[in-house]
């Protein structure tokens, strides 16, 4: 029979994933709408491209006070957290449960997370 604190455990990362999920395409919902402006083209902005570092975007953001861009931005960061939350979080359960080869393979795959976001991002 199992513990039913891991169970409740188990319960709660299931929650929060789909909570967090849920709160995270609000944020990115909320950061579009206010983006909203009927009285200009939407397609002006991206007559020209130009190829910054997602540093150099959001510090021309935040310095133009676009809030909504970056709470859109916020959001997108919040949805892409969740899946590394969910490793961490899996790792522990498994750590409270003593089964350590399956937390070394949690470990592993953040690991894994880690190097792909590191590689992934020109900051």
């Amino acid at each position: 029979m199992r513990d039913t604190r891991l169970e409740a455990l188990e319960l709660f990362i299931a929650k929060f994933l789909r909570y967090g999920v849920l709160f995270a395409g609000l944020v990115i919902f909320i950061g579009w709408m206010s983006q909203i402006n009927f009285h200009r083209n939407v397609f002006e902005d991206f007559h020209v491209y130009q190829n910054m570092s997602l540093f150099d975007t959001l510090w021309f953001l935040f310095l133009q006070h676009n809030w909504g861009l970056l709470t859109a931005y916020l959001g997108l960061m919040l949805l892409i957290a969740l899946p590394f939350l969910r490793v961490v979080l899996t790792a522990g359960v498994f750590v409270i449960e003593k089964d350590y080869l399956l937390a070394g393979c949690a470990v592993l795959v953040m690991a894994g997370l880690i190097l792909s976001f590191a590689l992934g991002f020109e900051i």
